[in-house]
């Protein structure tokens, strides 16, 4: 139960609360478990903020899962791609993914669906479409400012 107590502290940093508990009732299980529970609700609204904040600063034009792609309707290639997408795997080695292929194959879903499955790993994204991308990068270039791309 202390472990459990000092890691949601030092998650939460707030470590001075944790040096408290120790120094002032640390022979009191009740309190502790309570102190626990009330500790993981703050940690797990904390996440759950996060990552609807992540979502939002992300700019999806939609909300598109991997659980509401139709496989069959998508090609060879991006089915095999799926569960190494799903894991995010690239985002680990640091890698680039780019998805290309003809209209209605399933890139922007697919683009989508691995952006919220970030978001709700705790990435940080930036969603764009291509004439977007050109076009923001074009008044940075009128404002002096294509140096932040």
């Amino acid at each position: 139960m202390d472990v459990a107590l000092e890691e949601l502290c030092k998650q939460l940093r707030l470590s001075g609360v944790y040096n408290y508990v120790q120094e002032y009732s640390s022979d009191n299980d009740d309190l502790q478990e309570f102190l626990i529970s009330a500790l993981q609700a703050e940690f797990d609204k904390r996440r759950m903020n996060r990552q609807m904040r992540s979502l939002r600063l992300a700019r999806f034009p939609t909300k598109k899962r991997f659980e509401d792609l139709i496989m069959n309707d998508l090609p060879q290639d991006g089915r095999k791609a799926i569960p190494a997408l799903k894991a995010l795997e690239f985002l680990k080695e640091r890698r680039n993914v780019i998805l290309i292929g003809n209209s209605g194959t399933g890139k922007t879903h697919l683009a989508i669906a691995v952006g919220i499955r970030a978001c709700e790993e705790n990435y940080r994204v930036a969603f764009r479409t291509a004439a977007s991308l050109i076009n923001e990068m074009v008044e940075a270039s009128n404002k002096n400012r294509l140096c932040l791309y």
